[in-house]
């Protein structure tokens, strides 16, 4: 379908939000609209690039795999975000990384020679995506250079940490990791190995509970972690 007949079928106020983004792109254009439900995988790393997915609604991952060593998980990203014009945009053959749904997402896929004639058919929104491009990668520099010397234990504790700050709203005693030691090892860019040893040294140190196979923070424990962190900074 071509994007004014995509439009058509969508919400107002998301019509309103995408018809202005996609003002200018090409109008004899094909374009095809996908659901991906939560923990599928849409791009995979290494496959050919020869589409952009623009993601309309959900919330998405890239992610990472490093030749013998853990996956690394980047933010996530939220509507409207483009995958695959980094690669695109610098004449890459292959995906640089996984995109992976963290909720039911949809996404609009363009293919890589309609997305080029678009950018080269407007030059503002070329700038527009350019910065766009700059500034996550910039963000992402930051992040890594913040955790860049962090042993694998001080990341889990970061990780925990920032968890129980976004699910402390309950005002909980105690709070639940809701994540397997392998989504933990995605999280934080480490093995699964890593993360069961540095689950021990928490553990040993009395900065974490198990409970059922799933780690546990009470109060206590979130000081101690947080003063960990601070030690460590």
């Amino acid at each position: 379908m071509r994007i004014s007949e995509y439009l058509a079928g969508e919400t107002e106020s998301r019509r309103k939000t995408l018809g202005a983004l996609f003002a200018t792109f090409p109008a004899d254009a094909k374009v095809s609209h996908i659901h991906i439900a939560a923990g599928e995988t849409i791009v995979r790393q290494e496959e050919p690039c020869r589409s952009i997915y623009a993601l309309i609604e959900g919330r998405a991952r890239t992610i990472i795999h490093q030749q013998g060593s853990a996956v690394h998980a980047f933010e996530d990203f939220t509507a409207v975000e483009f995958f695959g014009e980094q690669e695109v945009l610098a004449d890459m053959p292959v995906f640089l990384a996984d995109v992976k749904a963290r909720t039911h997402c949809r996404f609009l896929i363009i293919s890589a020679a309609d997305y080029l004639r678009w950018m080269n058919g407007d030059s503002a929104m070329l700038l527009t995506r350019t910065r766009s491009i700059l500034q996550t990668l910039l963000r992402q520099m930051a992040q890594e250079r913040s955790s860049l010397y962090l042993t694998g234990s001080d990341r889990l504790a970061k990780f925990l940490v920032d968890y129980c700050d976004r699910h402390n709203g309950a005002n909980m005693e105690v709070i639940t990791i809701a994540h397997t030691h392998a989504s933990i090892s995605e999280e934080i860019g480490f093995t699964v190995r890593t993360v069961n040893r540095a689950i021990r040294s928490l553990l040993d140190d009395g900065m974490l509970g198990l409970h059922r196979g799933k780690i546990t923070v009470n109060r206590k424990q979130q000081r101690l972690l947080q003063d960990r962190l601070t030690n460590v900074k």
